[in-house]
């Protein structure tokens, strides 16, 4: 039998060590100690991702999907118009259209894969957000856009009209599907939260710009439509209109890169600054007021009734932009205090105000204490 001292459960005493001391005091015929509870596994972002994330995730791979399928129409028909106004050898162009598809499925996987946190050599970027494909992909679809745009309207543009349903009405709108496949393709590269209000308000002006911008062109072009109007036209100024087009067509780059450069849109570095007004200036020299001069010029000296109502949104970007300008390379104008002196200090200012602006940044996406090991979340520290 077991004496009474033997059957009393067994005291824990802590030493000074702070360790438990008394347990091998336990006799044999006492009960076994309570085996310690296995901690709860720390839950990942993966296993409490929300409805709203789930079907944010999905919107992004249908705008990537519509994005693609809205390039592919856009390029076949200009194919067929080039193949049936002129020759069979223009389908040369699939060859750039393959590259372009090529390259936005590239831009897709790769923007996927960096919002999933799987780094590669192209993405591994200073600041969370930077992924620089939206204005190079734009950029290199425009370039294509319109060289077969050129080549359709100084060719065979006046005979268009007389094509039936695929005349002059379906090539004006082939031609404005730049403003679907540029405001798609800012919406596929969207990061997420905390960036998301202002991402949704900087990407909404973004796309808005590019289709006002390409309708603009598209409408210019107008004037070559029409054989009557061309005949009417001086020499030289069939070539201005189709450059000034070009240009305002392929304007929206120089913008897109501009919400790269800010780190979409969260921070304002001398770079973005830099773009932001060289774009300004690009818009008014080369775009609008262009545009507005000539619309003037046919409206007055050759009475044509082709000019439409964008005339009042040239003068309205001219004042816009210029005045936009003027607040970027003045910052008194915008009620800010003037940088100091020196450029060795307005440098050391705007790099200490970015520091501070990443600092915040960082502690907004610093995973909690549990997951320190792990990657949470879609975005990473810098």
């Amino acid at each position: 039998q077991m004496s009474a001292a033997s059957r009393r459960p067994a005291t824990v005493g802590f030493g000074p060590s702070g360790q438990a001391a008394g347990l091998s005091t336990v006799s044999q015929g006492a009960a076994p100690p309570l085996q310690q509870q296995p901690l709860p596994r720390p839950s990942t972002p993966s296993s409490q991702q929300s409805f709203s994330a789930v079907a944010e995730e999905c919107a992004d791979h249908f705008h990537r999907l519509v994005c693609g399928l809205v390039a592919v129409v856009q390029c076949a028909l200009l194919n067929y118009y080039l193949v049936t106004g002129l020759s069979v050898a223009w389908l040369w162009f699939l060859v750039a259209d393959i590259v372009v598809i090529g390259a936005l499925v590239y831009g897709f996987v790769n923007t996927y894969l960096y919002r999933r946190g799987q780094y590669t050599r192209f993405l591994e970027a200073k600041q969370p957000g930077e992924i620089p494909f939206a204005w190079a992909l734009w950029l290199l679809n425009q370039a294509c856009v319109v060289a077969r745009l050129i080549v359709i309207y100084y060719s065979f543009g006046t005979t268009v009209g007389a094509w039936g349903n695929v005349g002059s009405n379906l090539l004006r709108t082939t031609g404005a599907l730049s403003c679907v496949t540029g405001f798609l393709l800012m919406k596929s590269l969207l990061l997420g939260p905390p960036f998301i209000l202002k991402n949704h308000l900087f990407i909404f002006r973004i796309g808005a710009e590019t289709a006002i911008d390409v309708l603009d062109a598209v409408d210019f072009l107008d004037v070559l439509l029409v054989n009557n109007s061309r005949q009417r036209l001086p020499a030289g100024l069939t070539e201005c209109i189709l450059t000034f087009a070009a240009a305002t067509l392929l304007a929206p780059a120089c913008l897109m890169s501009v919400y790269s450069f800010s780190r979409f849109g969260y921070l304002t570095t001398v770079k973005s600054r830099l773009v932001r007004s060289l774009h300004l200036l690009f818009s008014v020299l080369l775009c609008n007021l262009p545009l507005f001069i000539i619309r003037l010029y046919l409206w007055y000296s050759l009475s044509l009734t082709l000019v439409s109502a964008f005339v009042v949104k040239n003068i309205l970007f001219i004042y816009l932009n210029f005045t936009d300008l003027m607040r970027q390379l003045l910052p008194e104008m915008a009620g800010q205090s003037a940088l100091p002196g020196t450029a060795a200090a307005a440098a050391a200012s705007v790099g200490a105000s970015i520091s501070q602006q990443q600092a915040d940044v960082g502690s907004l996406e610093q995973p909690p204490e549990s997951l320190s090991g792990s990657r949470a979340g879609l975005i990473t520290s810098p």
